[in-house]
């Protein structure tokens, strides 16, 4: 097993900082009501309570200068999405053996790739079917692999093990409903724990846990506690929006099916 430490917070602290003072202009500019950074693609992904739209539009800003920098540099789609891959198998590792922490911040190196893979591939005219499959099937495994050694960590926890399991099965269930109801014609991304919010939750409860777990009462500490609370609210919320997204998505068809009667 490996010795938790809190470190790898060092590697990605020019990043946070970097974000933080993107995030601190744009809201200048819009308490000064100035015309603010818009990304139409990030619009259209929608928002949720974890991730609202000024926060996404600031992501999206932030890493335009990286995308264009790739895109000149003509970085290939499918390589970035198998590196994404390559990255979240080796953050679930990591996790497995004990440091949480790395894990959390190699993890979190690995979805910022997937960001851009998409927008270069759009940008290069190098969008293919191929590799939209591979996108969405590789981050499938990847969301595997992290919940996978976040279980091997709690196994001794009965409670921690539960909601690790139902965070898994219960995310592979929204994306196979969104998945679905597309394939039926019906746009369906309605719930709190989409992909963005449930990497995000996640990640950051691995990398922040060792350094926040010496705040809490002494009982706790050395337990991952804070990492335990991300994945009880990624269990919950995520098994929450997964029957939200069935619910939505019959009773969105089920109108589209009357409606096409009634035109009969």
């Amino acid at each position: 097993m490996l010795t938790d430490r809190a470190w790898p917070l060092l590697l990605i602290a020019p990043f946070l900082l970097y974000f933080a003072l993107r995030f601190a202009y744009y809201s200048a500019l819009q308490l000064l009501g100035r015309e603010l950074p818009f990304d139409l693609e990030m619009k259209q992904r929608g928002q949720s309570v974890l991730l609202g739209q000024s926060v996404r539009q600031v992501y999206a800003w932030s890493l335009q200068p990286f995308v264009k920098v790739m895109a000149r540099a003509r970085v290939r789609p499918n390589a970035l999405t198998i590196a994404c891959f390559v990255l979240s198998l080796a953050a679930g590792v990591l996790i497995a053996l004990g440091a949480v922490t790395l894990g959390g911040v190699i993890g979190l190196f690995g979805v910022s790739l997937d960001y851009f893979d998409g927008r270069i591939a759009r940008m290069s005219g190098q969008v293919t079917r191929s590799g939209g499959f591979l996108d969405s099937v590789l981050d499938r495994f990847g969301e595997v692999a992290f919940f996978a050694g976040a279980a091997l960590v709690f196994r001794g926890s009965p409670w921690v093990l539960t909601a690790c399991l139902c965070a898994l099965g219960s995310g592979g269930i929204v994306s196979y409903t969104r998945a679905k109801a597309e394939s039926l014609g019906i746009e369906l991304k309605s719930g709190l724990m989409q992909r963005p919010e449930r990497v995000v939750l996640f990640c950051f409860g691995a990398s922040f846990s060792h350094l926040l777990d010496g705040w809490l009462p002494p009982a706790w500490q050395g337990q991952h506690a804070i990492f335990a609370g991300a994945l009880y609210v990624l269990g919950g919320l995520t098994t929450l929006t997964s029957w939200q997204r069935t619910l939505d998505g019959f009773a969105a068809l089920r109108r589209s099916e009357a409606s096409h009667n009634n035109e009969r």
